[in-house]
């Protein structure tokens, strides 16, 4: 798939609003009203464009702000809501996802 410079402006201005907002969780929803992008060709565009999924990223922006709350001294249970998870056991799942270690392991080093 080959983009148009508006295009790949317009997924930078998407890249960047997820980025910015991540805390807020953007939807996609959101996203397909405000620049009228079918949402498969928003999906295969992102992932071509940065080399991981949507979800990929918000994943990763979230669990990196975790990890640096954890490791200034934030209980685990407070990082877990402050994410928006209601258990701490889905927390740790997506935490373990990007750092192959639980957050109370990471607490610890």
């Amino acid at each position: 798939m080959r983009f148009t410079q508006y295009e790949i402006q317009v997924l930078i201005e998407i890249h960047d609003l997820i980025q910015n907002n991540f805390k807020n969780h953007v939807f996609i929803k959101d996203i397909l009203c405000k620049y009228h992008i079918p949402e498969s060709t928003l999906s295969q565009a992102f992932k071509q464009l940065f080399h991981k999924s949507i979800s990929q990223y918000r994943l990763e922006l979230c669990m990196h702000y975790a990890k640096t709350l954890i490791e200034q001294g934030w209980q685990v249970k407070a990082v877990t809501l402050m994410m928006g998870y209601t258990t701490t056991g889905s927390f740790s799942r997506a935490f373990r996802k990007i750092y192959f270690c639980s957050p109370g392991k990471w607490a610890q080093l």
